[in-house]
């Protein structure tokens, strides 16, 4: 909401061209399944081989937090790259747009592939996660711009902390929903994916919050 409210109140605080660059960062947000996709499949072909604890493993990093966060990272920097005098809020703003892409791309085809009921209950879920872990991205991919003294942490940091957080989400989950899809029984993978889930949203929040009031220092 923060993020919303101030872009549109931003004018011409913008940078040239953010207006054309915003959708653009949508649309390869979206486009970005196709090649996590792919890579993902055939990690989960990998995970086929092994038991159920290293085949959790597999499936939440390297089928899932590994694929899409690269590619969100090749995406996020691409455009940043291209877009003047960006400070740290623009580029958290490029990070959430493409994310929001992506996780609509996504659950759009688990609406088409498994059904409409499932496809909504895992937007209302997964998108606020991809929102998060892109605005993280984002916001730290702005402080390697505007830090030239620790550049190399915080480029690390933009790939390595969204990456760490979505793996360990993403391995939690499938630990959990191991039997048959779905949860019989309290297990801990579900709390320990409950704690990811809230640590993401509370980093990006620390984040937004960062980048929001230093924005503000200098209008």
């Amino acid at each position: 909401a923060i993020s919303t409210r101030h872009a549109v109140t931003m004018g011409d605080r913008l940078p040239p061209h953010f207006g054309v660059v915003a959708p653009i960062s949508f649309a390869l947000g979206a486009a970005a399944i196709v090649p996590a996709g792919i890579f993902g499949f055939l990690a989960f072909k990998l995970a086929a081989h092994y038991d159920s604890e290293m085949r959790h493993l597999i499936q939440g990093f390297l089928a899932a937090a590994f694929p899409e966060e690269i590619c969100r990272f090749i995406v996020v920097t691409f455009l940043i790259a291209r877009v003047s005098a960006a400070n740290k809020w623009h580029c958290l703003l490029i990070g959430a747009i493409a994310s929001i892409g992506f996780s609509t791309a996504e659950n759009t085809l688990y609406g088409v592939e498994i059904g409409i009921e499932i496809g909504l209950v895992k937007f209302a879920i997964a998108t606020p996660i991809h929102l998060s872990l892109g605005a993280t991205m984002g916001g730290l991919i702005g402080a390697f711009r505007a830090d030239t003294n620790r550049r190399k942490r915080w480029l690390a940091s933009a790939l390595a902390a969204p990456m760490a957080l979505h793996a360990v989400y993403d391995y939690a989950l499938f630990q959990a929903f191991a039997n048959s899809g779905h949860v019989e029984t309290w297990r801990p993978e579900i709390g320990l994916a409950a704690v990811a889930y809230v640590v993401i949203i509370a980093v990006a929040a620390i984040v937004v919050c960062q980048a929001y009031l230093e924005d503000r220092k200098h209008q």
